[in-house]
C-alpha cells in the first residue's frame, strides 16, 4: 500500500465508481461515492494494480472551497461552443438541402432555404 497527500484537482463519479486526480493526470479510483471534492487537501492510501491506483481509504485534511459556478472564461467558452455547434448544424443542413432539392426546380433557392430550416430544427430536436 502507498500513502500520498495532495490537493484534489478534479473528480469523477460514474455508476458506483469514482475517481479523482492529484496533480495533472494522476488518477486514483475507488468504488462508491467520491469521498472528496476538487480543492480538498487529502491523504489517500491506495494499492498499485498495474497502471491503476485503487483507493483503499481517503481522509480529507482540509476541505477546499466549493466553486460557485463557471468562471467568466468558462462561460465565454461554453457560449462559443454552443455557437460553433449551431453554426455547424446550419452548414450541414444547408449542404444537405442543396443536395436534396431538384436542380431544375423553378423555386430552388426558396426550397433550399425552407428544407435547410427544417433540417436544422430536426438536428436541434433532442426528443428522438
Amino acid at each position: 500500500m502507498v500513502e500520498i497527500k495532495g490537493l484534489v484537482t478534479s473528480t469523477n463519479q460514474k455508476e458506483g465508481k469514482y475517481g479523482f486526480t492529484i496533480g495533472p493526470g494522476n488518477w486514483y479510483n475507488g468504488y462508491g461515492v467520491c469521498p472528496c471534492k476538487k480543492g480538498d487537501e487529502i491523504e489517500c492510501i491506495y494499492e498499485q494494480n498495474g497502471t491503476f491506483k485503487n483507493v483503499t481509504s481517503v481522509k480529507v485534511l482540509n476541505a477546499g472551497t466549493e466553486s460557485k459556478g463557471p468562471t467568466d472564461a468558462n462561460k465565454y467558452n461554453m457560449q462559443m461552443s454552443k455557437l460553433k455547434n449551431k453554426t455547424n448544424a446550419r452548414i450541414c443542413a444547408l449542404e444537405c438541402a442543396v443536395t436534396l432539392v431538384d436542380k431544375d426546380s423553378a423555386n430552388r433557392k426558396d426550397e433550399v432555404i425552407i428544407l435547410a430550416d427544417e433540417l436544422v430544427k430536426f438536428i436541434e430536436d433532442e426528443s428522438f
